[in-house]
């Protein structure tokens, strides 16, 4: 079974959810075990998961502690966007991933998921 990663805290909005389960992992991010959200292919697309309205980007830190948006190259079997790198996405949703990002970087849960996240993934 496969889903989307969800991030911490977002398991309790999708409790009673009725395009999507809730399952976990197998592993552990940022010291809590991680959890999937795989839906029926039918979801609202208003009650999307985090992971899935920041698709196809993910967030790389690189050696000295900053951060850049890569395109995520897990997203190549599925988003036809990837063959033409992150200059074919729309600058507005670029900025709005990076603020998106921005933002859970203040939050220390999140933060140390999306550290974690991106040293288990290695994209």
């Amino acid at each position: 079974t496969t889903g989307m990663l969800l991030f911490p805290g977002e398991a309790a909005c999708y409790e009673d959810c009725a395009f999507a389960r809730v399952i976990p992992a197998g592993f552990s991010l940022g010291g809590q075990d991680a959890q999937l959200l795989v839906c029926d292919g039918t979801c609202d697309r208003a009650n999307r998961p985090l992971a899935c309205r920041l698709f196809p980007l993910f967030l790389k830190f690189k050696e000295d502690g900053t951060t850049k948006l890569r395109m995520d190259v897990r997203a190549r079997a599925v988003c036809p966007l990837t063959d033409y790198g992150i200059k074919a996405l729309d600058p507005d949703f670029k900025q709005a991933a990076r603020a998106a990002y921005d933002l859970l970087l203040e939050e220390d849960v999140c933060a140390a998921y999306l550290r974690e996240l991106d040293e288990a993934f290695s994209l």
